[in-house]
């Protein structure tokens, strides 16, 4: 349902596709385009790398992390505001724009690009604040997948007590 689009006339007589996904109101002169848009709201991944096994959307993020792998010396293009360097013009440019967000955080440089990732920045990385506890200790985490990696942890303790595992040596 949210990849039914509409077929709109442009300024040029071109034919678009708009995505019809709740609040988005981006257009495509085709719909394999807008098929790899729809991606970006579902998170489908439908590229692998044969080297990791890293799961991308389509073949430019692919590409761009094949090019993330370069040597030092292959990263020929440098952020002037942090001296990061990267592979591609165009893999500059996207960080770039982690440096012109609007909402910085108050209690470090961070800049974020919306309310709710600045929001999340504070909470991970500046709050003591640990949500999650363990069902069968006193351990408390503060990520909800750290949370997991410790029920199952202690599962396995159930399953083979024999092999006694520690939260430390798991995480």
């Amino acid at each position: 349902m949210h990849s039914m689009c509409m077929d709109v006339p442009s300024a040029d007589k071109e034919t678009l596709v708009c995505c019809g996904w709740k609040d988005c109101e981006a257009k495509f002169k085709g719909r394999f385009k807008l098929r790899e848009h729809l991606r970006s709201h579902t998170g489908e991944k439908v590229v692998a790398c044969p080297i990791c096994g890293g799961m991308f959307a389509n073949n430019t993020k692919f590409f761009d992390h094949i090019r993330r792998q370069t040597t030092i010396e292959g990263q020929r293009f440098q952020c002037s505001h942090c001296s990061k360097r990267f592979a591609t013009d165009r893999l500059l440019r996207d960080h770039m724009r982690n440096h012109v967000n609007h909402y910085k955080c108050p209690l470090c440089d961070m800049t974020c690009p919306s309310p709710s990732s600045l929001r999340n920045h504070i909470k991970f990385r500046h709050s003591n604040e640990k949500p999650y506890s363990c069902e069968y200790c006193e351990y408390r985490v503060q990520w909800n997948a750290r949370w997991k990696q410790s029920m199952i942890a202690k599962e396995m303790e159930k399953i083979l007590p024999s092999k006694k595992r520690t939260h430390r040596r798991l995480l």
